[in-house]
């Protein structure tokens, strides 16, 4: 009674209605699987590539591809095998943030199939028991820890270095991914060879657009970060239409913020690894800007959404305001200056930080006295914070 079977089997698997219906099976990616049909001393052994992801928990679903499997196929001689490479690598350097990288992993976890995302967590001397939180609860998520601390970007070129993947997303531990969003970022990087560094449209937990990317920064823009003017002229009806902070369609731009930062391992290998020399700031900044010069063009995706706890993380630093560290930002943005600019174009950047946090400080000055009480003691906080920023700037002028 079984050499009859096997034989059929194999007529069936050389049938080209049999080749199609595999065909169609690899279409589906998820994992392999090897699928064995026994006759006595007799093996029969074929390989099913991406199988759909139901199968691996409940091989005789297989048969949901097509009845016909089920007729030939025993649903106890289906045996997984390990995995296939994964598609995107994800990794998150973090320091003291527990919860939220929590939260970041369960909402990757929510928003890939198994299998097919590598997640590497990179704790940099945390305090607060991140890794072995991570461990019980995320244990498929490989755990990277720094001893002592190294920063932000080693921590994030260690993970980089380690991950395996074709594509590569760099995110912060204060981040959300949005549902379908890793499989948007594969979509944009396989639809456009040239493009090789993808951003994700930033919302904060009340959906409102945060900024994303844009222009490589300039003078005026210089002026315009110490100033506060932007935060300004968009309480103003119809400044916002005409400088969206979330584009329509998939739009290039000259850098993307490091908050969520997707690029093929071509892009990596050739240009990185981060510049770590950056205290905090700009390192997303100068490997954009790097990458362009390379030949490769950057891009802000808005179907690639991810949410982003803007501040969290730098927040409890001494010096910091409510969601930037003035001083640890302009001192980074100046060393990109120079790096990229020259020492007259970032001395000329310093005046402008300069002119810009001096207005910005006399006009919250003037508006303190007409803010709630509850609101003075974080004003104040925030304004110690821009000038001992400010006087930063004046130190190193004096020692130049």
């Amino acid at each position: 009674m079984g050499a009859p079977r096997t034989t059929a089997v194999q007529r069936r698997l050389e049938d080209r209605k049999a080749r199609r219906l595999l065909w169609c099976a690899m279409k589906h990616r998820s994992t392999h699987l090897t699928v064995q049909v026994r006759n006595g001393e007799q093996t029969g052994q074929w390989l099913f590539s991406w199988i759909p992801q139901a199968s691996r928990t409940s091989p005789p679903s297989l048969g949901g591809i097509h009845p016909l499997l089920n007729d030939y196929i025993r649903p106890d001689a289906i045996e997984s095998l390990p995995a296939m490479p994964p598609r995107l690598s994800i990794v998150i350097p973090t320091h003291d943030t527990r919860e939220l990288t929590l939260r970041c992993l369960e909402t990757i976890a929510r928003a890939s199939s198994p299998g097919s995302v590598e997640v590497i967590v990179v704790d940099d001397a945390s305090g607060d028991g991140t890794s072995a939180a991570i461990r019980e609860l995320h244990p498929g998520v490989e755990v990277l820890r720094n001893d002592p601390a190294a920063g932000f970007s080693r921590s994030a070129n260690r993970g980089l270095a380690r991950a395996s993947a074709g594509v590569l997303l760099l995110l912060n531990s204060d981040t959300e991914v949005g549902p379908g969003s890793p499989e948007r970022l594969l979509e944009a990087l396989e639809a456009d060879p040239g493009l090789g560094i993808v951003g994700a449209a930033l919302h904060y937990p009340d959906g409102s657009p945060q900024w994303s990317g844009g222009e490589a920064p300039s003078h005026a823009w210089f002026f315009a970060l110490a100033s506060g003017l932007p935060a300004l002229l968009a309480r103003l009806p119809l400044y916002r239409r005409l400088k969206p902070l979330e584009p329509a369609g998939p739009v290039g731009v000259d850098w993307v913020t490091g908050a969520a930062l997707g690029l093929r391992r071509e892009v990596w290998e050739a240009v990185g690894p981060l510049d770590e020399g950056y205290r905090f700031y700009a390192q997303d900044l100068d490997f954009c800007v790097r990458a362009r010069r390379a030949g490769w063009e950057v891009a802000i995706d808005p179907a690639f959404r991810v949410l982003h706890h803007h501040g969290a993380t730098i927040g409890r630093k001494e010096g910091a305001g409510r969601r930037q560290h003035p001083e640890l930002l302009w001192m980074d943005l100046l060393r990109w200056a120079r790096k990229h600019r020259g020492e007259r174009w970032a001395d000329r950047a310093a005046l402008l930080l300069r002119t810009g946090s001096a207005l910005r400080l006399a006009g919250r000055l003037l508006a303190l006295p007409f803010l709630p009480r509850a609101e003075r003691d974080s004003w104040r906080a925030e304004s110690r914070a821009l000038g001992a920023a400010r006087q930063k700037l004046a130190i190193r002028e004096d020692s130049v």
